[in-house]
């Protein structure tokens, strides 16, 4: 059996050196699509962690969920900054971090929020989740804490200025607010390493918003002090008209439902894999023959489109 095997080889070696590639392809997309999944579902949910709660004007709830917990998408619309401080005072609530979108600098999301960001612990055991790592946080006006990535991929170290740009693209118009880099960073793995942290006032001054009541905010992360509280809060913000209030790890949990309703995309391209496998096989399969007549009509009709094209020539503006 083996002497025959060997000599079938001999006589077509390149149709089953393909045969073996495309078994060996259709035994590791499995494996491939496995460690994908993992990785994608472990860095998904490392940037969900810090957020138990959002807080955003009414849209799409997976967009205010990229704008704020992935730095990308548009804003859908801001608060007021009222919000803010009616949560404060909430009793369900331990804390409120706004955060206020806008603008960019090369493309890097620029953020403003309170520096008592920079004590929260989603996770009391361990450390908080934004910690300088150099430098200072912003005490000044102008201050502003970049990411580890940030500072990478721009080059910005501790003393640098720069201006941002209105909106999310890097050719938008820029500010005339001088903003100046104190502190950077330690590595968060994940969205934040790319973003730049600035006192909310200073995105407000930067776009000229000076009377209290005109003061918004594209979002607040929310802290309830346990889980009944943080349904009680959903509850009653379900009744608002102008606010919405969502957790951001099931609204990922419903986009990963969304894609596994896509789970017969995998068998097709699994058959397709092994179609022609079976087809190279040898003898006079049907798939081999399927594929034959799929290739000779393809071939067909790819000559007879050139032979339009030949006879149409004289009528196009390339003839003489």
């Amino acid at each position: 059996m083996l002497h025959l095997a060997f000599l079938s080889f001999i006589r077509r070696p390149l149709t089953r050196l393909i045969l073996l590639f495309l078994i060996a392809l259709a035994c590791a997309l499995p494996v491939f699509l496995l460690q994908t999944a993992g990785g994608l579902y472990d860095g998904v949910n490392r940037a969900v962690s810090p957020f138990p709660i959002l807080v955003g004007a009414k849209g799409s709830s997976y967009q205010l969920v990229l704008n704020t917990v992935f730095l990308r998408d548009k804003p859908i619309g801001n608060i007021t900054h009222d919000d803010v401080e009616k949560l404060a005072s909430d009793p369900h609530t331990e804390a409120v971090y706004p955060l206020a979108f806008g603008d960019n600098y090369r493309g890097f999301r620029i953020a403003g929020t309170n520096a008592d960001i920079f004590d929260f612990r989603p996770d009391k055991k361990k450390g908080p989740w934004l910690s300088i790592a150099e430098g200072r946080c912003f005490a000044e006006e102008g201050d502003v804490v970049i990411g580890s990535e940030t500072a990478r991929l721009t080059g910005l170290r501790i003393g640098d200025t720069f201006h941002s740009v209105h909106g999310a693209s890097a050719k938008g118009r820029a500010h005339n607010h001088t903003l100046k880099v104190v502190g950077i960073l330690a590595p968060v793995k994940g969205p934040y390493d790319t973003a730049i942290l600035t006192d909310i006032r200073d995105v407000w001054e930067a776009h000229g918003t000076a009377a209290e009541a005109q003061k918004e905010v594209t979002a607040l992360l929310v802290v309830p002090k346990g889980y009944k509280e943080a349904m009680q809060l959903l509850s009653l913000y379900q009744r608002q008209k102008d606010v919405q209030m969502l957790f951001p790890s099931q609204t990922i949990v419903s986009l990963y439902a969304m894609v596994g309703q896509t789970k017969d995309f995998w068998g097709i391209l699994t058959a397709c894999l092994l179609a022609p496998a079976a087809a190279l096989g040898g003898g006079d399969t049907p798939s081999r023959r399927f594929l034959h007549r799929l290739a000779s009509g393809l071939w067909r009709r790819r000559s007879h489109c050139e032979a339009h094209r030949v006879s149409c020539g004289g009528r196009d503006g390339n003839s003489a």
